[in-house]
């Protein structure tokens, strides 16, 4: 695939409580390749209200991202330049022609 390009995902497995105190779990990094894309426009708008507050990009891969949002599971992350961003939204596009991921993910806000 000519547009893709490699990236690093970060995958945290889940952590736990030991003798009571949380203990975070360990991020491996995962070698991919992905067209990325940056969302804009009528897209940008369909997204939740708290994800279109900064930058928003969609990746399209064979790699299968995990969006997170059940409890103990933590989205996928990337770096795009400086900064980090999270999957909020993982599609499956296996429809026989060129099949893929499209992952949705939006700048993570340091507070």
């Amino acid at each position: 695939m000519g547009f893709r390009k490699p990236i690093t995902i970060l995958r945290e497995s889940g952590g736990g409580y030991v003798n009571g105190i949380w203990q975070a779990g360990t991020v491996q990094q995962i070698a991919a390749s992905a067209s990325i894309q940056p969302v804009t426009g009528e897209k940008l708008q369909a997204l939740p209200e708290n994800r279109r507050n900064g930058a928003v990009y969609a990746l399209f891969s064979d790699f299968e991202f995990i969006s997170g949002g059940e409890p103990g599971i933590q989205p996928d992350k990337i770096m795009i330049r400086t900064h980090e961003f999270e999957c909020f939204q993982c599609e499956p596009w296996q429809n026989g022609v060129i099949p893929h991921f499209k992952g949705v993910f939006s700048a993570i806000s340091k507070h």
